[in-house]
C-alpha cells in the first residue's frame, strides 16, 4: 500500500471515530490498533485522544480535540474536517482497521 492510500485510509478512520463509531466499537479499534504504526504523528495523538474519551458526542469532541492536540505538540493541526465526513458503517470501520492492522505485520 502507497504511504498516500495509508494516509487516506488513516484519515477516513479518523473521521469515523469523530462521525459516530462509538461504544463497543471504539473500544475494539483501541485493542485492534494499539501497535499500529501511524505514518504521522498527528493522526496518533488524534487516535489516542478519540478513543480515551468515554462517550462520544461531537460537540463533547470538537470542543476536547483543540486542548488534547496542543498538549500533545500539535496546536495547528485543521480537524475539522474528519467532522463533515461522510458517516461510515461499522463494516467499513472494522475493514479499515483491519488493513490497517495488517500493515504491522
Amino acid at each position: 500500500m502507497s504511504t498516500e492510500s495509508r494516509i487516506q485510509l488513516e484519515r477516513r478512520l479518523l473521521a469515523a471515530l469523530c462521525t459516530g463509531t462509538q461504544g463497543p466499537a471504539r473500544e475494539s479499534l483501541r485493542a485492534r490498533l494499539s501497535n499500529y504504526a501511524w505514518t504521522d504523528a498527528v493522526h496518533q495523538a488524534l487516535f489516542e485522544i478519540l478513543t480515551s474519551i468515554p462517550s462520544w458526542n461531537a460537540d463533547a469532541l470538537r470542543e476536547l480535540l483543540p486542548a488534547g492536540l496542543t498538549r500533545r505538540g500539535f496546536p495547528d493541526f485543521d480537524f475539522t474536517g474528519l467532522f463533515s465526513a461522510p458517516i461510515a458503517s461499522r463494516e467499513e470501520v472494522e475493514s479499515w482497521a483491519a488493513q490497517l492492522g495488517g500493515l504491522n505485520s
